[in-house]
């Protein structure tokens, strides 16, 4: 069926994440290094980060005890993964709530130090998107830091845009039932959790809105667990743009069980716009 909108994540899809997050890190380890009564845990985060590498499916980013995406599926995600990390192993005294809000806390004042580096081409596959279809940018990120890139980027059409931050991909709601609670994918260890209730209720808007079905729908992003498992439970067409640190398992799942798309050319989401 011919997709009628597309919804696309923003950052490591348009943006190169690894360089972007560079700013961000510096400060991020500062302030974690602070939780620690620490002055310096450069030395000490290098090792975590290796011990976390050794066993990628053992760790994630854990949000509620429960692990949402992979650990190094971008820089921003393996800082947090890292973080929490060091927090438990330094026996800093918080429950899982509570050092979620802190860190989320963290994360959100230093997200805004972030460098801006967009891909080459983002501009132009943006604009040719925007000239061909609707265009809806669904974000975890926060509205306004995504408004000024996309300012700075300065597609033609850029006012077409709809765009939803702080969508809270990450967000469970064991209750939501319009899915299954989890799946499992080839190669990957350990469950997927499917009922992001808060970024569902972000596409239902969307299809409310539009009166689009969700198998009209071609959802865009870099990290599968997060971006796209569930719009792809829910019948929609996914496109995974993947990088040097996407798991074979993801791009296997997006390619193979649910005949999606994967590319680490941005140039290659023009020809599944039909």
């Amino acid at each position: 069926m011919k997709n009628k909108i597309v919804v696309l994540d923003f950052d490591g899809v348009l943006t190169l994440a690894d360089e972007e997050a560079k700013p961000f890190l510096i400060n991020f380890k500062k302030d974690i290094a602070n939780l620690l009564n620490k002055k310096d845990i450069d030395e000490e985060w290098r090792k975590a980060e290796r011990e976390i590498l050794q066993d990628p499916d053992k760790y994630g980013w854990e949000y509620e005890g429960r692990i949402i995406a992979p650990a190094n599926a971008d820089p921003y995600l393996f800082g947090n993964v890292t973080a929490q990390f060091l927090l438990d192993k330094g026996g800093v005294l918080m429950d899982i709530n509570e050092r979620d809000n802190v860190l989320r806390q963290i994360f959100q004042h230093n997200y805004s130090k972030s460098g801006i580096v967009f891909k080459k081409g983002a501009k132009e596959i943006l604009e040719a998107l925007i000239q061909k279809i609707p265009v809806f940018i669904v974000t975890n990120s926060n509205s306004d830091a995504v408004a000024n890139k996309i300012e700075q980027l300065n597609p033609q059409g850029k006012e077409q845009i709809k765009l939803f931050g702080d969508a809270q991909k990450y967000f469970i709601d064991s209750s939501f039932e319009a899915v299954p609670e989890t799946m499992m994918i080839n190669g990957l260890k350990r469950v997927i959790f499917l009922r992001r209730k808060k970024y569902f209720d972000v596409f239902n808007q969307i299809w409310k809105a539009t009166l689009i079905k969700p198998e009209q729908t071609l959802v865009i992003g870099d990290i599968f667990e997060l971006d796209l498992a569930l719009p792809a439970i829910l019948n929609c067409n996914i496109f995974l743009v993947a990088n040097s640190n996407t798991p074979s398992c993801e791009k296997e799942a997006v390619s193979h069980l649910f005949k999606g798309y994967v590319s680490e050319d941005i140039k290659d989401i023009l020809k599944v716009i039909n």
